[in-house]
């Protein structure tokens, strides 16, 4: 899911429009998609993009061609059936898609 959302986000803002999607976009397209699909996610959870969104904005100026990446981490505690938790671990999805 984690990996779906960053692709969501990356494909979001490699598509040419004018003007192109800004940084907080494409993070609101990741979230919503995480939050309509995770089983897990909850709202004490938070999706942090970490390096931010690349390159910087504003990407109007970037050339046919150039990366898009994504990269999404979340942190996640497994639960276990004797009530004791594992964890956190943090899950981490990276999307590169080429500019149109």
């Amino acid at each position: 899911i984690l990996t779906n959302a960053s692709r969501e986000g990356a494909r979001a803002g490699i598509v040419m429009r004018t003007p192109r999607l800004s940084d907080n976009d494409i993070k609101a397209i990741v979230t919503s998609f995480a939050q309509e699909h995770m089983v897990s996610f909850r709202a004490s959870s938070t999706l942090v993009f970490d390096p931010p969104i690349s390159p910087a904005e504003p990407r109007a100026g970037n050339p046919f061609g150039t990366e898009l990446v994504v990269t999404v981490k979340y942190p996640f505690n497994f639960l276990l059936l004797s009530g004791f938790g594992l964890g956190p671990i943090t899950l981490t999805a990276e999307t590169r898609m080429k500019m149109e």
